[in-house]
């Protein structure tokens, strides 16, 4: 009996999808990452990553440099400051890469990436139903995940035996509201809306007000946007800005009483908050503005290089862009210009789309994100973005990428 050997074994199709499949576990399972054998399965996937590499090297893979060098810089401030996650760092920068590689290789290959869509809503489903009964449970859960910094803590251990989705899932989720919308016209319609509904109700049962606002904000330009076009979506996006801070200024009461009925303390507090960031009321009295605030002055102090080069330690850690821009300074400002770019460029521009707007403002969301919280979005830039409008065009992308 003649043995096949292992290169007839791990092709770069099986290859590439095993890599994904282990990605969206490790990225839309929670529960995935307190399994006995998650470190062996790190293991495993680092180990395959390379064998990837390997197989594929092309210029294609020239997008991987932004990556790189975005993550690079912060690679070098968690070797100075926080050594402990230096490993689980790199490991997260490296698996960062499949779903790139996985894009730029099998772009036009629909029945591949059907398969892997096939397990994306599965386990997205998945998630968000265990999300909801495990919140149902214990409301608290999904923020109280956000707090944690040692995973062997009790409490962390059985929210995330339960599979619910904590911070960094949730804001996943609102960069691909725009896309199901525009996957409404495909032949799984069913289960676009279904899914949409599942975000909307994980989103506010979590009680993160910054995600429930952008949600709401997105579904308005979606609803009021009639031709889905990026120059249509901008008008939409900058007019509804200016309506909603015009209500918000001459409808005191109105917007007083709203806040008040809300059931969750938390929610309240938040977008009272909010309300006098927009009204001006006790400017420097305001928490999260204050926070930012302490990036934006080390970035003013230290304009160049940033921070880390005197050994600051303080910074807001409630937004990725100004966490970045005090850090690095505008070296760090440049690398952050050419990483966003590149990702549009690559995955997000399609000429050829009459849903471009679609497209744009789901890009708008996930550089929002980055500015008003610290979540880099990868997981939806890189990967299920790109991947969804591939599903609802095939076609789509052909041509447009330039390579």
């Amino acid at each position: 009996m003649k043995v096949k050997n292992i290169e007839s074994i791990l092709t770069i199709d099986r290859l590439i999808f095993i890599l994904m499949v282990l990605f969206v576990f490790d990225q839309l399972l929670p529960i995935y990452r307190i399994l006995v054998w998650s470190r062996l399965i790190q293991l495993f996937t680092v180990t395959l990553l390379f064998l990837l590499i390997v197989k594929i090297i092309n210029k294609r893979m020239l997008i991987l440099i932004p990556i790189t060098l975005m993550y690079a810089l912060n690679l070098i401030y968690v070797g100075f400051f926080d050594a402990s996650n230096f490993i689980l760092y790199i490991y997260g920068i490296l698996i960062s890469f499949i779903p790139v590689l996985f894009f730029l290789n099998y772009r036009n290959n629909y029945r591949l990436k059907s398969k892997i869509m096939l397990i994306v809503n599965f386990t997205l489903i998945t998630t968000i139903i265990t999300t909801i009964i495990g919140l149902s449970i214990y409301p608290e859960a999904s923020r109280v995940l956000a707090t944690f910094s040692e995973k062997n803590d009790p409490t962390y251990v059985r929210y995330t035996s339960l599979n619910i989705g904590g911070f960094a899932f949730i804001y996943s989720l609102l960069p691909l509201i725009p896309l199901y919308f525009f996957l409404n016209s495909s032949k799984k319609k069913v289960i676009n809306v279904l899914i949409l509904f599942g975000i909307y109700i994980v989103t506010f049962m979590s009680q993160y007000t910054t995600a429930i606002v952008i949600s709401m904000f997105v579904l308005l330009v979606i609803l009021l946007t009639r031709v889905k076009t990026t120059k249509k979506v901008v008008i939409c996006i900058f007019t509804v800005s200016v309506l909603l801070f015009m209500i918000i200024q001459y409808l005191n009461t109105f917007i007083y009483t709203f806040i008040s009925s809300i059931d969750s303390p938390i929610i309240q507090e938040r977008l009272f908050v909010l309300y006098d960031i927009i009204i001006g009321n006790n400017y420097n009295q305001i928490g999260r503005l204050n926070l930012w605030m302490q990036s934006i002055t080390v970035f003013i102090n230290h304009p160049i290089l940033g921070g880390w080069t005197a050994n600051i330690q303080t910074y807001s850690e409630h937004s990725f862009i100004l966490d970045y821009l005090g850090k690095f300074g505008i070296l760090g400002l440049s690398i952050l210009i050419f990483y966003y770019t590149s990702i549009y460029v690559y995955f997000y521009k399609c000429k050829e789309n009459k849903k471009q707007g679609y497209i744009f403002l789901s890009f708008f969301a996930t550089i929002l994100i980055g500015i008003l919280n610290p979540v880099n979005s990868l997981l939806i830039m890189g990967f299920l973005v790109p991947t969804l409008i591939g599903i609802g065009e095939k076609n789509v992308y052909e041509n447009s990428l330039g390579f």
